[in-house]
Formats: C-alpha cells, sequence, structure tokens
C-alpha cells in the first residue's frame, strides 16, 4: 500500500518510502503486527475479544450503555 502511496500527493506518507528492513527493524506492537502494520489515519475503533465459552460464561459481562 506505502508503494501505492507513493504515487499520491496528498497521501500521508508520500515522500517516505518504507523498506523491507525498516519495517522488519520496527517494534512489535502486538504480536504479530509491528508499527507500520498499523493504520495511520483512522475515524474510529474496534477490538475482539477471543476465548472460549466457558470462559465466556463465567465472566458473566454487562453489555450495553
Amino acid at each position: 500500500m506505502r508503494k501505492h502511496a507513493q504515487l499520491n500527493s496528498q497521501a500521508v506518507m508520500c515522500g517516505k518510502p518504507l523498506a523491507i528492513v525498516d519495517y522488519l527493524k520496527s517494534p512489535v506492537i502486538a504480536d504479530p503486527y509491528r508499527l507500520f502494520d498499523c493504520c495511520l489515519e483512522t475515524d474510529g475503533a474496534a477490538a475482539v475479544v477471543v476465548t472460549t465459552p466457558q470462559r465466556a460464561r463465567a465472566l458473566q459481562l454487562e453489555i450495553g450503555p
């Protein structure tokens, strides 16, 4: 995606190519995702919690506002 962003003068990372060496040197944010795997511009957020059905029942979470 960054390669194509170099063609767009309004892209956030225009003029800042990313070599594979730089990518591999970037810090791991949450294994296996590195810094450059994160979205630079986001309008919202989301989270996914993965667990077993037994653990989910045991949590007795309150859902809603």
